[in-house]
């Protein structure tokens, strides 16, 4: 399971969110994203994509998560993992 936690990005990086979205569901992964950012793909950016589930604090994903991505506002991408 993935959490995917996220900030509002600048314009040209929708094709690489969507990359990751269509690579994840193809694969059969089970994530959930940041609920401010799961807003922000819907409305600003108009995504569509399955969600297995959102989270809206870090308490919410211990223990249902076995790795994080965080994508920055400025289209860094960093892997965090337990332990």
């Amino acid at each position: 399971k993935i959490a995917i936690y996220g900030r509002p990005f600048s314009s040209g990086f929708e094709k690489n969110i969507t990359a990751l979205f269509v690579l994840l569901e193809k694969h059969g992964v089970e994530y959930f994203i940041h609920e401010p950012f799961y807003e922000f793909l819907l409305k600003k950016e108009k995504l569509t994509f399955k969600k297995a589930g959102a989270f809206k604090t870090h308490d919410d994903i211990i223990g249902n998560a076995d790795i994080m991505f965080s994508i920055g506002g400025d289209g860094t991408f960093k892997v965090f993992t337990p332990g």
